[in-house]
């Protein structure tokens, strides 16, 4: 098992973008969580998705002011499995994303497959 940190900068506004795709071959675990606000002004609402390869599955709402940040409960007994090319997805609102970041962690796992 192999745990990834990931730090997306400047949340895209206006569609859904993806910020982590789970590689061939192998299953993730979503195992921590966190967005923050920590320039411009005003609320932003930041949504964050699971896509399973055809739908977006919303999994947090946020709305944040500057200096604001919340994480997303996830722990040992509590986690998002992922299989292979499932991504982790999000959107700001707003006209200015360059205050919202994304921070997230997956443990990847090989996913072997037994033939005998």
């Amino acid at each position: 098992m192999k745990a990834k940190t990931f730090y997306a900068d400047s949340i895209a506004t206006g569609s859904i973008t993806a910020y982590y795709t789970v590689p061939n071959n192998t299953r993730s675990k979503l195992i921590y969580l966190d967005v923050q606000h920590d320039t411009g002004t005003g609320a932003k609402d930041v949504d964050i998705y699971v896509h399973d390869g055809s739908t977006n599955h919303h999994i947090a709402k946020e709305s944040l002011n500057v200096g604001e940040n919340a994480t997303v409960s996830l722990s040992e007994t509590s986690f998002i499995m992922l299989e292979a090319g499932h991504s982790i997805r999000a959107q700001a609102s707003g006209t200015n994303p360059s205050g919202i970041q994304l921070v997230f962690t997956v443990e990847e796992t090989p996913f072997l497959v037994s033939t005998a």
